[in-house]
């Protein structure tokens, strides 16, 4: 139990792995917006995404602290913040159509199977930057002593909710100023900071 406090105490910096390949992920869709093109509507998808990945982590948090209990709290978390996601979907294709019809003058229907191949790569760094999380933190730093059901579900909120309202203005703003590449990046940066601030408050222990 020593092992596990002493690692608990020692709080994760900006030089922790987790702490790089969150910064990592993040640079990713940065690429995106520079060399593929990226807009808006691509960005919230993406982020819209990365709150998924969140939520199937969680279930695994869940499970580990509430081992069999996740039979019958998995389902009602699926199902609430199944709700939660799909509205933020539909906020998020609203926002999607509005941009399009700005910048094209028209409404163009969305390839969104090729839309979805070509977020993959930016997709598969955050579910790697939340699976490092997860094995080095949570587990490996074993976060999940002394943590409860409860908790680790407004933990999921307090993530995802602030990063959905943050993408959404972005949206609203972008599709005031119609495409434009440095205010998206700004978005970008701004997602980065906030999440990285969100990371080292989450995995800040108190060595007492």
């Amino acid at each position: 139990m020593s092992n596990a406090r002493d690692a608990g105490a020692i709080p994760v910096t900006l030089k922790s792995p987790s702490a790089l390949v969150l910064i990592a992920a993040n640079v990713v869709p940065m690429a995106g917006v520079l060399f593929l093109g990226w807009n808006i509507g691509d960005v919230l998808l993406l982020y819209w995404g990365e709150c998924v990945v969140t939520g199937l982590y969680t279930l695994l948090k869940i499970g580990v602290v509430a081992r069999l209990r996740i039979l019958l709290l998995g389902p009602f978390l699926l199902i609430h913040y199944g709700f939660f996601m799909l509205f933020c979907l539909g906020l998020i294709l609203l926002t999607e159509h509005e941009v399009n019809k700005l910048v094209t003058g028209s409404y163009q229907p969305q390839d969104y199977a090729g839309l979805a191949w070509s977020l993959s790569p930016a997709l598969v760094a955050f579910l790697a930057s939340h699976g490092v999380s997860f094995r080095i933190n949570f587990l490996g730093r074993r976060e999940y002593l002394g943590r409860d059901t409860e908790s680790l579900a407004r933990e999921l909120y307090r993530r995802a909710a602030p990063v959905m309202g943050m993408a959404l203005l972005a949206g609203v703003i972008v599709s005031m100023f119609g495409r434009s590449g440095p205010l998206l990046l700004a978005v970008v940066a701004i997602k980065l900071a906030v999440d990285l601030a969100a990371h080292l408050g989450e995995h800040r222990r108190d060595p007492s």
